[in-house]
């Protein structure tokens, strides 16, 4: 028998004794209480005898007498009574005792496991509030683009709208997390992770969905090859003939001038061409 083994039995048994030790000891206690209220049931008795006797007119001594032995079992009682809860607590620290000892090499492995546990919490919950940072991010670089950008839209291929976004991060998150049910039905024993499930029905294989890197780069070299082809925003034109701003005119002679203004050319004005227009009338009132 090796050392280990040798210090292995002797705890075994030291722990073996706490327990024997320990149910004997309430054993007692139990056997104690149990014989003194068998003494206060008997004293009591008695005492009830005597105090017959002593409404007849018998000497109250011995009556007396008897209510003291009765306070004093009584008191006996309590004590022992008071003494039960410790042996009890004994007796269940012990047993404990025992479990952790048998049990004491799974009590190690079960306290790693939680340690492990608990790291991939942590774990989780930073890659989701960096997830969520990620998405609202996103969504502010694309809408910051959409101002930007000179055309009256940006392409359909940009990926920055808010569908179009969701789907592709949707495809890298059944990518990265999907883990469908194999052929014949058969799940796997980790379930996909929470919203990992491809928007096409027709995706069945996470392996073959392109990355969500390689999407938006591709995005990305499609925006720039199109804004060679956007042409900038050209100002609104003033005519030159527009109205000046004021209140507008409602009588017969602005309409004329209106007309005026409306069939005059500047080619008139250039040597050898059409004269003047005729001014137009004018209405003395």
């Amino acid at each position: 028998m090796s050392i280990f083994n040798h210090k292995q039995a002797a705890a075994n048994a030291q722990v073996i004794d706490d327990i024997r030790a320990a149910e004997k000891l309430l054993a007692g206690i139990h056997e104690t209480v149990a014989a003194r209220s068998a003494v206060i049931v008997a004293l009591e008795q008695e005492l009830g005898v005597l105090a017959i006797a002593v409404a007849d007119g018998a000497n109250p001594k011995a009556a007396n007498e008897k209510v003291g032995e009765l306070d004093a079992a009584r008191s006996a009682l309590r004590l022992s009574q008071a003494a039960l809860a410790p042996a009890q607590k004994r007796l269940a620290d012990a047993h404990h005792a025992q479990r952790r000892h048998v049990l004491g090499d799974h009590i190690k492995l079960v306290n790693k496991f939680n340690d492990r546990r608990l790291k991939f919490a942590r774990e989780i919950a930073t890659a989701v509030a960096a997830l969520n940072a990620a998405w609202e991010g996103l969504h502010k670089a694309n809408k910051d683009l959409s101002i930007m950008w000179p055309g009256a839209q940006l392409p359909l291929t940009s990926i920055t709208s808010p569908q179009q976004v969701l789907k592709v991060v949707s495809f890298e998150m059944f990518r990265l997390g999907g883990h469908p049910p194999r052929f014949g039905g058969t799940w796997p024993e980790v379930p996909s992770i929470p919203g990992a499930i491809a928007p096409d029905i027709r995706s069945t294989d996470p392996a073959s969905i392109k990355p969500l890197v390689e999407e938006i780069e591709l995005s990305n070299k499609l925006l720039l090859a199109a804004l060679e082809h956007v042409d900038p925003p050209a100002p609104t034109p003033i005519s030159d003939f527009a109205p000046l701003p004021g209140p507008a005119l409602h009588t017969a002679e602005a309409a004329e001038g209106n007309a005026y203004r409306r069939e005059f050319n500047p080619e008139d004005l250039l040597p050898g061409t059409h004269a003047f227009p005729p001014p137009p009338k004018v209405r003395l009132s």
